[in-house]
């Protein structure tokens, strides 16, 4: 939170934590496998959902992953760069159950949590999910609006996949990209 993703180096880190810099590496081989700590373990913040329908779970766990990533300058790169390895099975799961749950195909499970994903870390990485004014727009307004855009078109895929009569209910423990 201080330096930042590129601020921080290992050396760095041992510093701070009083610590020598073999100490360090002797528990976290790499700054790749740093990164990969942090990314899970901010991402271990998110706030489960307050009852209510699928699109407004979903809605709140992405505004509550942007908030928190926000909070870590570069982190959002790290986690486009490493969409693969960042989210914690357990918030994966928690997310792919509420889409299943609503009726989501397997594929629409994968391809909403996709495209949300990419939206809020990528709109994080430019700093557009804050609370910021940008040339006298209020980024934060308009990126929900883009969120509940999101999950319009998720919501369009939902029905048509109903009406396609599309098996539901991704398999248990189903984990893919993100």
């Amino acid at each position: 939170m201080e330096v930042g993703l590129t601020g921080l180096t290992m050396r760095r880190l041992s510093a701070r934590l009083g610590v020598a810099l073999g100490a360090t590496y002797h528990h976290v081989p790499t700054k790749r496998d740093l990164l990969l700590l942090i990314a899970r373990d901010v991402c271990h913040d998110v706030v489960a959902p307050p009852a209510g329908g699928w699109d407004e779970q979903v809605k709140h766990i992405m505004l509550n992953v942007a908030d928190i990533v926000a909070n870590y300058p570069g982190l959002s790169d790290f986690m486009i760069a490493n969409a693969d390895a960042v989210v914690p099975l357990d918030l994966d799961r928690a997310f792919c159950a509420i889409l299943g749950d609503a009726g989501f195909s397997p594929d629409g499970v994968e391809a909403v949590k996709s495209a949300l994903f990419f939206y809020v870390t990528g709109m994080s990485a430019g700093g557009f999910a804050t609370g910021a004014l940008f040339d006298g727009f209020d980024v934060r307004r308009l990126f929900e609006d883009g969120l509940d855009l999101l999950l319009a078109g998720a919501g369009a895929r939902l029905e048509a996949e109903r009406a396609n009569g599309t098996r539901t209910h991704p398999a248990k423990g189903q984990r893919g990209r993100p």
